[in-house]
This record gives structure tokens, sequence and C-alpha cells, in this order.
């Protein structure tokens, strides 16, 4: 009997589903489902061009088959059809990024032709060329003028904007030629050009640094009525002179370690958002707190010296409604109580805190001034826990935090150490635990068995216990050391932290070999065999065993737990354990302990390796990797 037709659309002819289902793929799998049917092609063909990336994909390969000198094979792409690609598509993009010169150029010329093609751009950021792109590149392109100390020629020039003195100044260490120059114009054409739609926008010092920023500059970036976000790698900006020009920014990151023009004169209420990467002496600090009076989130480096300076004289009577102050570069632990006495009282409001240091005096002032506080993060700067790169932490800091900040959401630390003692002993709830979502930091001080001689005491014990006969005073020692640290300090502390039932993030471990030790003098080498490998040194002994027999079973109210991370921990976790967190925490998706470590000469670890290949059976979408490392900001 034949099947009678379906009535209805399949679900293959429904756009708002095909627009859905493609907004989760990525470049590739968009171009292969545009072959699929015409409907199929006109769906989609906006989001394969929304976000163009020359750095991604097949974009590196293409451009390096178009430069000048390189051998062409038939059906090779041509930069005569790439324009023609962007001159035809180029309307549906909306976020550039570009390396590529070429691709630059080849944007900008399609912008120019005054049809509509690539002049919607929302956002455009430039980066400098990566160092194969940009060799490729002048070497192909082997027209560098000769005098490299003087610049008097502006040939070939695209457009009279670049008639005036809106050009780069030519340092006498760049190769610079009229590639370069074509470079330069087509760049600050394509912002011209989509002046009307440009949001965000990334400048670098790549397309060309000018000697004096002239008001010609200014004006470029104000003729952009709707550029709300500047991020600076070009040069150093005036920035009350830019506030002045562009009162529709909202968002201003700078890179350099100097600021022109110093802190600011008049109050400037635009700004939101501020990241300066140049050290803010505090009397600059107070001035940007006054005249931003709708600043939410303030980035800055550290050059606080001089103490002296207080913030009445400067703020007045006004107090700051910064939500979020980051620091970007190490503090001075002397600076603690500055911060406690000069700089909380004036941030009634704020919610979070980046530090490379919490002292005790700023913990115990943010309950007090900051009422609403939510999250606190510790910048780190060492890529390893280490005790060689540990940076001296109090202890229990950060149990302030967790004791008098009924909001607290995440604290972020893990520089900073717990005290098995103090967690065991503090009797009362945290006011935090139905808030706190992420918490990393180190737990320490456990009783564990220090070395083999002692593991080897505490089995004698356990026979001799057996068998009825009297224990040696090594055995007792190994059996209280063991008892009290199984028995007593573990399930307290798995009991304490079952408490905290809206945790999404559990993180008690870091990277801890002594990275840098293949560099010393002296190498740690040891054989095993006939093979050599480098002593980066062990785990952390006095940390959490993690099983369920010292009461990891515990952490069953942890249903919304998605990270768990004990790198570092001197763990006894096995197949066991594994299958129980599989279960018990259904959402969890990221592992930080089980992923393999490539070092010099590391010797394998092949209990680690076995647990994860037994994890990725039980549940093979967890993602297994560290922490991310520091980076520069």
């Amino acid at each position: 009997m034949p099947r009678r037709k379906q009535q209805g659309p399949e679900i293959q002819y429904i756009p708002e589903l095909i627009s859905h289902i493609g907004a989760f793929l990525d470049p590739p799998s968009l171009s292969t489902c545009i072959r699929v049917s015409r409907l199929w092609h006109n769906t989609l063909l906006p989001l394969l061009y929304n976000s163009l990336d020359d750095n991604t994909c097949a974009w590196p390969e293409i451009f390096t088959h178009l430069l000048p000198g390189k051998r062409w094979n038939p059906g090779d792409w041509t930069e005569d059809f790439i324009r023609a690609v962007l001159h035809k598509h180029g309307g549906l993009i909306r976020h550039l990024t570009v390396r590529w010169a070429l691709f630059n150029n080849a944007v900008s010329a399609a912008s120019d032709v005054g049809d509509g093609s690539c002049t919607e751009l929302q956002s455009l950021k430039i980066f400098g060329a990566n160092r194969s792109a940009r060799f490729l590149e002048q070497t192909c392109f082997n027209t560098a003028w000769r005098n490299q100390s003087t610049w008097d020629r502006v040939e070939p020039l695209l457009s009279p904007l670049f008639a005036g003195p809106f050009r780069p100044i030519i340092h006498s260490a760049w190769f610079w030629s009229q590639q370069d120059w074509i470079t330069f114009q087509r760049f600050w054409m394509l912002v011209y050009n989509n002046r009307s739609t440009l949001q965000r926008l990334r400048l670098d010092t790549s397309i060309g640094r000018m000697k004096d920023l002239t008001e010609e500059f200014y004006d470029m970036l104000a003729s952009c009525p709707r550029l709300t976000y500047l991020e600076n790698y070009y040069q150093p900006l005036d920035l009350e002179h830019l506030l002045d020009r562009m009162p529709q920014l909202h968002h201003f990151v700078d890179h350099f370690a100097l600021l022109n023009g110093g802190a600011l004169s008049k109050s400037m209420p635009q700004l939101q958002t501020l990241q300066l990467k140049g050290k803010l002496s505090p009397r600059s600090l107070f001035l940007l707190l006054k005249h931003l009076p709708n600043l939410d989130q303030l980035y800055i480096g550290w050059n606080f010296v001089d103490f002296s300076v207080r913030p009445g004289p400067i703020m007045g009577d006004t107090k700051s409604r910064l939500t979020g102050l980051h620091f970007l570069l190490d503090s001075s632990k002397t600076a603690d109580d500055y911060i406690a006495t000069s700089i909380l009282p004036w941030l009634p409001n704020l919610k979070e805190l980046t530090l490379s240091h919490l002292g005790p005096c700023t913990a115990s002032a943010i309950p007090v001034h900051c009422r609403s506080f939510e999250s606190f993060k510790q910048l780190v700067t060492s890529s390893s826990i280490h005790p060689s790169y540990h940076m001296r932490t109090t202890d229990n800091t950060i149990a302030i935090l967790l004791e008098s900040c009924p909001n607290l959401k995440s604290i972020d630390a893990i520089q900073h150490i717990l005290q098995t003692n103090y967690l065991i002993s503090y009797l009362p709830t945290w006011p935090c635990t139905k808030t706190l979502e992420h918490l990393r930091c180190q737990i320490r001080g456990i009783s564990r068995l220090a070395d083999a001689d002692q593991e080897f005491s505490y089995r004698q014990a356990l026979i001799n216990v057996m068998i009825d006969q009297p224990l040696t005073p090594d055995q007792k020692e190994a059996q209280d050391i063991y008892d009290f640290g199984h028995v007593v300090q573990q399930p307290l502390l798995f009991a304490r932290l079952a408490q905290l039932t809206n945790l999404k993030v559990l993180d008690i471990g870091m990277e801890y070999r002594k990275i840098n030790a293949v560099y010393g003098r002296s190498k740690p080498y040891y054989k095993v065999g006939a093979k050599r490998y480098v002593d980066y040194g062990g785990p952390l002994p006095d940390t959490l065993e993690l099983t369920l027999a010292s009461g990891l079973d515990k952490l069953k109210t942890l249903k919304k737990l998605e990270v768990f991370g004990f790198e570092g921990c001197n763990h006894r976790i096995g197949h066991e354990e594994l299958e129980w967190m599989v279960e018990a925490w259904p959402r969890l998706k990221e592992m930080r302990g089980l992923q393999p470590v490539r070092l010099h000469c590391l010797e394998r670890d092949i209990p680690t390796e076995r647990l994860n290949r037994y994890i990725r059976k039980l549940k093979p979408d967890i993602k297994h990797r560290r922490y991310p490392l520091p980076t520069a900001k």
C-alpha cells in the first residue's frame, strides 16, 4: 500500500529553522550547506559572510597563492576572483578581522566602488600581520624606497583625504614601500566608507603610525556616529580630546604605557568602560573617578608609590558609581592598607575587584564599604603554584569574603590558600552558600602520610592491629596522621563544600611543577632504566585525597557543577570515583587534572593516562584541559 504523503512543510524547507541551525555551524560547514539548495543558499549565505577573519579557514593559503611571483596552478584562486567575490557578497559582511594587507586592500577596494559592497561593517579589527604573511608580502612586493629616513612621496594618492597631513611617519628601521602606503590609505578609506554603520574599531600600529595626531585623525573617528567601542594599539591618544570629539564613545581600551594628555580636567559622562595598560598614580585614578561619573568598569595599571594622596580634596563629597575595578599589573603588598582606607570607601557600588594580592586590610574593608560585592579575581602572573613561584599570600584571607559577603558569586584566587584547620573549626554557615558559583583556591593543611616510609609504617600498623600486636612508635605516628586526615579532616571539609549547592566551578589546583627546572645550571635529572628524565617536582602533599572512602560522596549535592579541577592535588582518584562523578554531577563538562602534559624529558604518567581514557569512555563530551595560563593584557 503506498504511503500517504505527509501534510505540511518538511523540516528542510523552513527558513527559520535552517537559520537557527546555521548559527551553530562553522564557516566550512556553512560553505557546504549553501550548496544543498537555493533556499539553503539564500538562508545561510548571510551567516557565512557575517563574520570574516582572514587568518582562519583557508584564507591564509589562498593569499599565499595570490602573492606576485608565486606559481599558479590551473584552478587556483586569483586576486581578481577574490575581489569579485567581495564585490558580490561584501554587503553581507558585518564583522571583519584583518591581518593580511592583500585582504585589507581587496575589501577596501570593494567598499570604494559605491554600490554598497563592504559598506555595512559593524566591527572592524586590524591586527599586526603575522610574521610569515608580512615576510611574504614584503618579499613579493619588493618596491621599498632606497631613502628610508625621509619620505616626501605620496604616489599613488587614492583619495584627497591623504593629500594633507593625514599620513604615517616612516622610521629608518622599517622597510616602507608603495604597497604599505597603499595599505595605509586603503584601511582608512575602509573606515571612512563604513562610518555610518561602524560600532567597534580596533587600531593597530602595523597600518603605519603618524608623527603627529592631527585633527584629521580625530575627524575620521568623529565621523563615525555609531562608534561606541574603540581599542587602541595604534599610538598614544589624548584621552580628553578623544572624548571631546567622540561623545558617543562608551568603551575605550588603550594598550600603551603612557596616556597623552594625562588625567581628565572636566566631566565626560559618556564613558562606561575604560582600560588603560599604562600605570596610573593615585591622583590620576581619583581624577578619572571624579570626571567619569558613569564609568562602570575600570582596568588600570599600578604605580602606587606615593600613598600620601587622599581622595577627599579631589573627589569632594561625590562617590563613584564604579562597579568593577581591575588592576592589570602586580600590586604591592604595601598598598593593602591604602586600598582599604583611601580607595574602597569611595566605591560603594563595587561588585568586582581584580588584584594580584588580596591583603587582610582590603579583604576586611570590602564587606564594610562595598555591600553588594560579588566577585574577586586574582591576577595570576605565574604559570605554576610550585613553591619557587608561589606568591606569599596570607592564609585564609579569602575566608573573610566568604564569611562577610552575602552576595558573593565568584572567588578566582588560586594562589590564595584556605587552611583545613580554619574550614573545619569555623562552625557558622557561610552567608554566600546559596549564591557562590565559582570557587578557585587551594585547600591545604590536610594531614597526609608524607612519604613511602610512613605509608609502609601505616600498612604494618594495620597488620599489627589485625593480629593484635603492639605498635611501634613509627607505626603509631603513621596511624594517627592517617586517621586524623582521613577520618576527621576530609569528611568535615567535604561537608563544608557540600553546602555550596549552586557551585558551577570548583577548582582547587593548578600546574604544580617547576617549569623552568630544565633551565637551571644543575638540571635535576634522574634515570629509570636507560632513560633519563627531569625532576619537575611532585604534587602538593597536604591536599585532598578525593576518594569516596575519604568522603567525596558528600559532594553529591553539587548538582550544578560544570567544572572540576584538582591539578596539583595529591589525589587518589580511581575508576570508582570517576564513575561516581559522572553519575553525581550530570552537568559536568570540563575536568582539570587528567589532561596530558608535555614537558621536556617528563616521565609518562601512566596512571593519569589510564584515568583519562576511562573517563572518556564514561562521558566522551567532557573536555580535559588546564586553566588558561596568564597572558599579557
